[in-house]
């Protein structure tokens, strides 16, 4: 993935809250490709691969199903059906999650980096806290990954609930539409109107399993959409208390031990020799001085 440059507005003396990352857009360029991190490959969601629709319309997979699980219902459905045509209805939102949220870590992940790198311009020392802060930041991530993955499996494999007004009237209003229009060639005082063949019990079955799988779908998608975004990756990477961006903290600095504060901030090895160096040579000064007023 190519990598692009980051502009910051604001000084060394600036809170990192308030700088303004800039990218200088290329033209017809509208979005932000941050960097691959090979420290994320491990914490971010597998990927996986997402199914086409078939070819074939879907009253007549509704109907492979239902035969393929029907009993001696007479005039109603096996219960039971209704999840498994869910599951395979909402089959690609693991594939669409685990896009987003890749994209969200990658994205924070990509901000940290870039503020450290500013207020850290010798490069020893930004290495070396970046390195602290990794252990930090790759445990938030898995546990944003590990709640959208609690979010997905309680709307994939749990029952299907919902206290939303919002399927009831769905409901009602596709039912509503399927008598209208069924009754519609039989209207009294239409001439032009052709009679139409009544529905089979089995064709009146299917078509009540599509509008509660339709209904709820609705209600479903816009649940799991907010679920994802508001408990999942704006909680816990943006304003939750445990998110990447409060990792550097005062109290994250105040627990370091002197070893790795030496580490961090420390002489390198260089350093500390042209330092003692230059002792010596002012002790040896020092003393030639003495001799030489004695």
């Amino acid at each position: 993935m190519r990598s692009r440059k980051l502009k910051l507005k604001g000084n060394l003396s600036t809170p990192a809250k308030e700088m303004i990352v800039e990218e200088p857009q290329d033209e017809g360029s509208t979005t932000l490709e941050p960097p691959e991190y090979l420290e994320l490959l491990s914490t971010l969601p597998s990927e996986s691969d997402s199914s086409l629709p078939q070819a074939r319309g879907i009253l007549t997979w509704i109907e492979r199903e239902y035969k393929s699980s029907r009993g001696f219902e007479l005039g109603s459905f096996n219960p039971s059906i209704l999840p498994t045509l869910f599951q395979e209805l909402s089959i690609n939102w693991k594939h669409l999650a685990g896009q987003y949220v890749t994209k969200v870590i990658t994205m924070v992940h990509h901000f940290c980096n870039t503020i450290l790198t500013r207020l850290c311009p010798e490069e020893r020392v930004m290495t070396a806290l970046w390195a602290l802060l990794l252990d930090e930041l790759i445990q938030r991530y898995r546990k944003l990954v590990e709640v959208v993955q609690i979010i997905l499996q309680t709307e994939r494999s749990g029952n299907l609930l919902t206290t939303n007004h919002y399927f009831s009237e769905t409901l009602d209003k596709l039912r509503s539409e399927r008598n209208v229009e069924s009754a519609g060639s039989s209207t009294f005082g239409s001439s032009n109107a052709s009679p139409r063949a009544p529905l089979s019990n089995m064709e009146h079955t299917m078509r009540d399993i599509h509008d509660i799988l339709k209904s709820y779908y609705k209600v479903a998608r816009k649940r799991f959409v907010d679920s994802v975004c508001i408990q999942g990756t704006d909680y816990h990477l943006i304003t939750g208390p445990d998110t990447p961006l409060r990792v550097f903290s005062p109290q994250f600095v105040v627990e370091l031990s002197a070893e790795r504060l030496e580490a961090v901030a420390g002489e390198d090895i260089t350093s500390i020799q042209q330092r003692k160096s230059v002792e010596k040579e002012v002790e040896s000064l020092t003393e030639g001085r003495r001799i030489l007023t004695s």
